[in-house]
């Protein structure tokens, strides 16, 4: 780590954060108030073009981008397996691991 600090259970809500915002976005979108439209654009799209004041195209940011072409899961416990990644011993459950 180089002496670098990492707060484990803060970079993990930042991912939950993340998988959250890309599986509801049109939703709160649809249903959201002007600051939360806001928000959202300036998060996830770049390159907006506007036409007859209709979004004509777009791309999305990184990471958002990369699950563009997938399905999106917030069920975190089927993300991760059965166990953690990092098994105290051989009885770990390989199945987690396919």
């Amino acid at each position: 780590r180089g002496g670098v600090e990492y707060d484990e259970e803060f970079i993990f809500e930042q991912i939950k954060q993340f998988f959250q915002i890309a599986a509801t976005a049109d939703q709160l979108y649809r249903n959201g108030d002007t600051e939360t439209k806001r928000k959202l654009l300036t998060l996830i799209p770049s390159n907006l073009v506007l036409k007859d004041r209709h979004i004509a195209s777009y791309q999305l940011k990184e990471p958002f981008n990369l699950l563009a072409e997938g399905p999106i899961s917030t069920d975190f416990d089927k993300l991760l397996g059965e166990k953690d990644s990092n098994p105290p011993n051989e009885n770990q459950n390989l199945a987690s691991y396919h």
